[in-house]
């Protein structure tokens, strides 16, 4: 988008999944022309998926106008429920779009190098840095919500889930087991992936939603069977995409990579390149926001080809090398039951439908509400935890 465009003209985006992406509001022209937004076009969606699937280089710049675009649209559609104003409308809205302001490079393929120790007191995930970013008054994103009176804090309860300072179906709009960022991404990412394990019929899903006092958002019962071929896709892609192995491999070769700058940086090792902008992430520190801003996928990028030609540390270049080049001395391997293996490492888990958190709630057609798993029939055998263990063996 140009800055130079009259705040009063619709804009159009053209996007590979909602075709027309229609900007009205002035508020969010200039917070997509900002420059923490516009970050966001060098934070790729799926990390390492792209190994696997080379067409899968979408960002999280497309994603999060596709959440702003479903959201509309379902605002559209509740819009004249007595409980929602314009005004709270439009702070959902930009509540949808700004929850990825925070992602670090390769999006949670990031955090996977941040929290390798979970005995530090401060544990970083992008909806802190999210947070903190709109919440910080030197940011251009903090700039504009003041100049169209919007409270940053409205924006940041939201997408914390405080549910003490939010209605339930402002959470449940943007993070939820069915909500518009999940609808967004599994649609964007089955297209730009190449795979075909089933479509989400987003029409009906919108058009049978509904805001009601006490559960928040619900769905009418005939509804049923695209939110059931919704938690399959789901499902299914979990297993063929996120957790495929080459997105495993990735994750764990960045997690190698940067314990091994731990290493020699606690052993004092002499640096043939700048590592200033990641020191604070091999000390646990905090990043500071204005630094954090920094970081993209470029810059790791950069970090690795300069490991590769300056450094002298054979196991950095040996990590650096299968990151950047795909040259590996490890394979991974993927099990279903655990086994006696020395080197088996972490566990991966995966359900079609998650009974431990708030539930996706039907209307049935004598008006009474009841969990999702106490109407589906395929859910009654289905939200069994399906668990794969994964180790990295030498080749």
């Amino acid at each position: 988008m140009k800055q130079n465009e009259s705040l009063n003209q619709q804009i159009f985006i053209r996007d590979a999944i909602h075709k027309n992406i229609n900007i009205n509001e002035p508020v969010i022209k200039a917070l997509i022309d900002s420059k923490e937004f516009q970050r966001l076009r060098w934070i790729s969606q799926l990390g390492g998926a792209q190994i696997a699937f080379p067409s899968a280089t979408h960002t999280r710049f497309t994603h999060s106008l596709g959440v702003y675009h479903v959201l509309t649209r379902v605002l559209n559609q509740i819009g004249n429920n007595e409980l929602i104003s314009d005004k709270e409308k439009l702070i959902i809205k930009i509540a949808g779009l700004l929850h990825d302001l925070g992602h670090g490079p390769f999006s949670h393929s990031f955090e996977g190098v941040t929290n390798f120790n979970n005995d530090i007191k401060y544990q970083f995930n992008h909806e802190f840095y999210t947070c903190a970013i709109i919440g910080d008054e030197t940011t251009e994103v903090n700039q504009i919500l003041k100049k169209y009176h919007i409270n940053a804090n409205d924006i940041i309860n939201i997408i914390k889930k405080d549910h003490k300072k939010c209605p339930k179906y402002q959470i449940q709009l943007i993070s939820s087991q069915l909500d518009c960022d999940r609808i967004d991404y599994l649609i964007r990412d089955c297209y730009f992936t190449g795979v075909d394990y089933g479509s989400i019929d987003l029409d009906w899903v919108i058009s049978n939603m509904i805001i009601d006092q006490k559960h928040g958002i619900v769905f009418n019962y005939k509804a049923l069977w695209a939110i059931e071929n919704y938690l399959v896709t789901r499902f299914h892609m979990y297993f063929q995409v996120y957790f495929h192995k080459s997105s495993i491999f990735f994750d764990l070769k960045l997690q190698k990579l940067f314990s091994q700058l731990r290493k020699l940086l606690q052993e004092n090792y002499q640096w043939k390149i700048n590592i200033a902008i990641i020191i604070p992430i091999l000390k646990q520190e905090m990043i500071s926001v204005n630094e954090y801003l920094k970081l993209n996928d470029a810059t790791i990028l950069k970090l690795v080809q300069d490991i590769i030609f300056y450094e002298t540390d054979e196991t950095l270049i040996v990590w650096a090398k299968a990151i950047l080049f795909n040259q590996e001395q490890y394979k991974l391997t993927l099990e279903n039951e655990k086994s006696s293996t020395s080197n088996q490492s972490q566990v991966i888990k995966n359900v079609i439908y998650d009974v431990t958190k708030e539930p996706i709630m039907i209307k049935l057609n004598n008006n009474k509400i009841l969990p999702l798993e106490k109407v589906s029939k395929i859910l009654n055998s289905s939200t069994k935890e399906h668990i794969l263990y994964y180790s990295l063996i030498k080749k």
